[in-house]
């Protein structure tokens, strides 16, 4: 299917609020997507980063994928003048309170070792994560980018062979079906969608074969948001020139002036709270 076939990719959804199989299918393109992205990558003029503009970049990958989803996306990074730093997953699937914590103390380790605001780069559910991180913890965020994230109904906007992927996760784990679902106490602060207090920049494309990409739209109508479509797959988005163009664009942003609203930073303690059931 060609790629700016829109209109018959939406057709194939029959109205649906998810992505059907024939979608899935489709994702295939990321392949074409990468090598356009090389073939494309050394005639575009990239804007790279001024000395003293060099910003730290946290990079959380989608379900079910870890940081080697992200290694062009950190080349790249490190390529414009930044500072890439990976969050240390084999694979984005454990329970969402863990794997939060788990961020958190990331965060506060770059943000402590660079003396920096942290630009977070979220993949799908990453961004939700992402998203998440910077509502908590804004002073430690200068501002957050994600890639195709589900930030309404993420579940029920997600194409049925991901749900198929976390009853497997769950059976693995052994871990009751509901822990990487809306109903799991775990998830209920990460279906809130709340609005983080930073800039945010939502990437999404309409032939997306995994995430409908209407739930990808934060329709909090803050000022911080803003919204940029692209035309391409879902796993290609962390290979996509158009979607590395944004990201250097927004890289490219001076930072702002602390404010003195801005609560201090204060140092991030793990805590251990009662465990809901089957995490």
């Amino acid at each position: 299917m060609p790629l700016g076939s829109s209109a018959l990719f939406s057709a194939l959804g029959n109205g649906a609020d998810r992505p059907g199989i024939l979608h899935m299918a489709d994702e295939w393109r990321a392949l074409g997507e990468a090598a356009m992205l090389w073939f494309h990558a050394a005639r575009y003029p990239w804007q790279r980063s001024e000395t003293g503009l060099t910003k730290p970049v946290m990079l959380i990958p989608g379900f079910g994928v870890g940081d080697l989803s992200l290694v062009p996306l950190a080349a790249f990074c490190n390529w414009l003048g930044h500072r890439a730093r990976f969050v240390g997953i084999l694979a984005n699937a454990g329970c969402p309170r863990l794997m939060l914590e788990r961020l958190e103390l990331k965060l506060g380790r770059i943000h402590r070792e660079t003396g920096s605001p942290v630009v977070v780069v979220g993949h799908s559910l990453g961004g939700l994560y992402a998203r998440e991180l910077a509502h908590r913890h804004p002073e430690m965020v200068e501002r957050v980018i994600t890639l195709a994230a589900p930030i309404n109904r993420p579940l029920n906007s997600c194409n049925r062979t991901l749900g198929v992927m976390a009853d497997s996760i769950a059976l693995i784990y052994r871990r009751w079906k509901e822990c990487l679902s809306e109903s799991c106490s775990c998830g209920l602060t990460m279906a809130m969608n709340r609005v983080p207090p930073v800039p945010v920049t939502a990437i999404y494309s309409r032939t997306d074969g995994i995430v409908d990409w209407r739930s990808c739209i934060d329709r909090s109508g803050s000022p911080t948001l803003n919204h940029v479509e692209v035309m391409g797959s879902h796993i290609g988005m962390a290979l996509s020139r158009d979607v590395f163009r944004v990201i250097a664009e927004q890289l490219a942003i001076p930072r702002e002036k602390p404010r003195s609203a801005t609560p201090p930073a204060r140092k991030l303690r793990l805590v251990h709270p009662a465990r809901p059931k089957g995490c």
